[in-house]
């Protein structure tokens, strides 16, 4: 997120609040406020000025630490500006890293879709259920084109109303409420209507580097790891864009240079 070539890790006051509440153990937060002072490092000092303030630390609580502290870091950084909504799925690595997480509706559909009911008449409940679920996700598109406040309250209190149904097939029923406990984060569009419903997109181009990856097995060095990840992005990015992903690298190698750069056909926002 930051587009630094290597991740930077610190111990502030956030970093021991996102600890707190990952559950670690009292003690080794007590063990961790001398780095308060120390600010950003790298990874090596980082795990260095650690080993000497806790010499046997468990790897899942070093784990925790690490994650916390570069998540920390990210949101002090002042050389690039801090992504303030992630749209993504409902693991937990995306708790803390943005101050909103909006979660992709494509995903938890597919919670729905997971389900197997052994009775005719709970698959039609299922059917019944999972076409008012499109059809409230259709009412959603249509709000982010034309936002405003009466439709915004109305589309809150159908949620609601959607998510509170009894249907009498248990397993349907209790996932319909764990989604009504997810309301603040599928209804993020409705305050940033600019907000995309779905991270189709991101998932499409990791999707592409999995497949890569198992037919050749992965790669064989680091060297070969950011080849493929950096073709890969620009493989991404021209596809995002419209661009011949063929024709811009004959374009860049033979160094003809005719056509745009990719970042100058990225849309800036107003």
């Amino acid at each position: 997120l930051s587009q630094e070539e290597e991740l930077s890790y610190l111990i502030n006051p956030y970093a021991l609040g996102f600890l707190e509440g990952k559950k670690l153990k009292a003690s080794v937060l007590s063990s961790l406020k001398p780095l308060l002072k120390m600010g950003a490092m790298v990874r090596e000092r980082f795990e260095k000025e650690l080993n000497l303030l806790i010499p046997e630390l468990k790897d899942r609580h070093k784990t925790m630490i690490l994650e916390a502290a570069a998540i920390a870091s990210y949101q002090e950084n002042q050389a690039s500006p801090i992504i303030q909504r992630l749209v993504c799925d409902d693991a937990r690595q995306f708790y803390y890293i943005t101050p909103l997480r909006a979660l992709c509706w494509i995903h938890e559909e597919r919670h729905y879709v997971k389900l197997t009911p052994l009775l005719a008449h709970h698959q039609r409940l299922l059917d019944d259920f999972r076409a008012r679920i499109w059809e409230y996700y259709y009412q959603l598109t249509e709000y982010k084109k034309n936002p405003g406040e009466e439709e915004k309250i109305r589309l809150s209190h159908l949620f609601e109303e959607i998510f509170s149904t009894k249907t009498g097939y248990e397993d349907l029923d209790n996932r319909i409420e764990l989604t009504k406990k997810k309301k603040d984060f599928l209804l993020v569009v409705l305050d940033y209507p600019d907000t995309p419903l779905h991270n189709n997109p991101a998932e499409l181009a990791l999707r592409m580097y999995v497949i890569k990856r198992k037919i050749s097995l992965g790669t064989r060095s680091a060297d070969g790891t950011k080849s493929w990840e950096t073709f890969f992005t620009i493989m991404d990015t021209c596809r995002k864009l419209g661009v011949n992903f063929r024709e811009y690298l004959y374009d860049r190698i033979s160094k003809q240079n005719k056509m745009p750069s990719l970042s100058s056909l990225i849309p800036i926002p107003p």
